[in-house]
C-alpha cells in the first residue's frame, strides 16, 4: 500500500523503527489490587490498592493515559491515571461487572454487566453513563471493532454473541456459538471475531461481514481469554483447567501449539510488537511471559493473590506518549485536514525548525506501527510535510515526531475518513 511522504524542502527516507516501553496492568481480585508491569522488562512497577472492590476486567485507553478496571463488589468501573497510578474516578456500571473494553478513539467505555444482563455506555469525557444495552444472558467478555462501529459480548448463560451497533446502541444481531462463551478477541483488519467456549473447549470463529460462525477450533479445558497478535496472523488462548495456552494459526483455523503455564490462566494479552505473550495464571498468583518465536515461556512475575486481567490489559502505545494530544507541541506543528482522506500536511509554524535526522512515526489502534520516516536535512520554519495513509482503512490514528536526540516534541491523533 502507498504511504509517500513529499516534503517541500527536504527529501524524507524510511528510518529505523524505535522500540519504547509498553506497560500492563494486571487486575488480582481477591487482593484488590492492580499490578503495573514494565512489559520490555518483566519487572514490576507499582501496585495500585483498590480498596474492597474485586478488580476484574481491564482495559488501557489507546493514549495510554486511562487504565478502566470493573470492579464487581463495588458494582462499577475504576478510573486510573496511568502517569500517576492514581484512581481518579468511580463509575457506577450495572450488577457485577466483567468484561470491558474502551473505544479506539478513547471517547467510550462498554462495560458488561453479568447479573442484569446489559452493556454500559460510558462517556470518558464525563464519566457518566449514556445508555445502558439489553443483551443476553450473563455477558462477560466484550470486544470492539478496529473502527470503532460494533461491539461484541459473549453471553455466557445464552450461548450467543450480541453485536452492538455503537452508532445507535442498539443489539443488531446474536449470534449461537458455543456452550458458555467467555472471551471474545477480533482481528486487526476486523473480518473475524474469535469467540472461547468454557463449557465445551471450543473457540467459534466468526465472520463479521455476514454474522456468521464459519467454523470451530478445538483447544484445551475450559478456554477463558483470547487475544490475537498485531499481525493477525496468531491467537492465543488460556485453557483455564490444563494450565496452558493454544495457539491458533488465523489462516487455517487450527492450534498448531500448546504452551505451559501457570495453574488456572485467564487474562491473556499480546505485546504491541507481537513479540511477547503476558499470562495471567489465577491459581500461581504470576504471570507468564511467552516468547511467540519460540512459544516458550521466559519469564515468570509473581503478583498479587489471583490475578485475573480479563480484557486487553497492555497499553497498545508507548507510556511516553501519556497525555496525548495535551502533551506539549514544542514546535507549533499544525496538522490539517484532520479528519481528512487520509493524505495530511504538517506545517512548522514560524520562528521554529526541526532538526535533520527527526522521524515521523505513525500508530493504529492496535499499536502496531504502520508509517516511520526520517529527515535527511533541517526543515525551516514554515516547511509542510504531507503523508498518505490513504491506503489504510477508516479510523483513529497516533503519530508522533521524535528529534535526532531522542526527544518528543509533537504527539497527537490523526482521522481517516475516506
Amino acid at each position: 500500500m502507498k504511504k509517500a511522504l513529499i516534503l517541500t524542502i527536504a527529501l524524507f527516507c524510511f528510518g529505523i523503527e524505535r522500540s519504547t516501553a509498553q506497560t500492563a496492568y494486571v487486575s488480582s481480585e481477591t487482593a484488590n489490587t492492580v499490578t503495573v508491569i514494565n512489559v520490555a522488562t518483566g519487572t514490576v512497577l507499582d501496585t495500585i490498592f483498590l480498596g474492597t472492590s474485586h478488580p476484574y476486567g481491564v482495559t488501557v485507553s489507546a493514549d495510554g493515559s486511562r487504565v478502566y478496571v470493573t470492579t464487581q463488589v463495588n458494582n462499577s468501573v475504576t478510573v486510573i491515571n496511568t502517569a500517576t497510578n492514581k484512581v481518579i474516578d468511580t463509575i457506577s456500571a450495572g450488577t457485577f461487572p466483567g468484561g470491558i473494553v474502551v473505544s479506539p478513539d478513547g471517547s467510550t467505555v462498554y462495560a458488561a454487566s453479568q447479573k442484569d444482563n446489559k452493556v454500559y455506555v460510558i462517556n470518558t469525557a464525563t464519566s457518566k453513563v449514556t445508555a445502558s444495552v439489553n443483551v443476553g444472558a450473563f455477558p462477560l467478555g466484550v470486544c470492539i471493532s478496529p473502527d470503532g462501529s460494533r461491539v461484541y459480548t459473549a453471553n455466557a448463560h445464552a450461548n450467543k454473541v450480541s453485536v452492538i451497533n455503537t452508532a445507535t446502541n442498539m443489539v443488531i444481531d446474536s449470534i449461537v456459538v458455543g456452550s458458555f462463551p467467555f472471551g471474545l478477541a477480533e482481528t486487526p483488519d476486523g473480518t473475524t471475531v474469535y469467540v472461547t467456549n468454557s463449557s465445551d473447549s471450543t473457540v467459534s470463529v466468526i465472520n463479521t461481514s455476514t454474522d456468521a460462525v464459519t467454523g470451530i477450533i478445538y483447544v484445551g479445558h475450559h478456554p477463558r481469554g483470547i487475544s490475537i497478535s498485531p499481525d493477525g496472523t496468531k491467537a492465543y488462548v488460556t485453557n483455564l483447567n490444563d494450565g496452558t495456552i493454544s495457539v491458533i494459526n488465523t489462516a487455517t483455523n487450527m492450534a498448531t501449539n500448546t504452551v505451559t503455564v501457570g495453574k488456572n490462566p485467564n487474562g491473556i494479552s499480546v505485546s504491541p510488537d507481537g513479540t511477547k505473550v503476558y499470562v495471567a495464571n489465577d491459581a500461581s498468583n504470576t504471570v507468564s511471559i511467552i516468547n511467540t518465536s519460540t512459544n516458550a515461556v521466559t519469564g515468570t512475575i509473581n503478583v498479587s493473590t489471583q490475578p485475573e486481567a480479563i480484557g486487553n490489559f497492555i497499553s497498545i502505545y508507548p507510556t511516553i506518549i501519556t497525555g496525548v494530544p495535551t502533551i506539549n507541541d514544542e514546535l507549533g506543528i499544525t496538522v490539517y485536514p484532520n479528519p481528512g482522506n487520509g493524505l495530511f500536511t504538517f506545517q512548522i509554524a514560524a520562528s521554529y525548525s526541526l532538526m535533520a535526522n527527526s522521524t515521523i512515526e505513525v500508530y493504529n489502534m492496535l499499536g502496531k506501527k504502520i508509517y516511520s520516516a526520517t529527515n535527511s536535512h533541517k526543515l525551516e520554519a514554515n516547511s509542510e510535510l504531507f503523508i498518505d495513509l490513504s491506503g489504510e482503512p477508516n479510523g483513529i490514528y497516533l503519530y508522533r515526531v521524535i528529534t535526532a536526540n531522542g526527544k518528543l516534541v509533537k504527539a497527537g491523533k490523526l482521522v481517516v475518513q475516506l
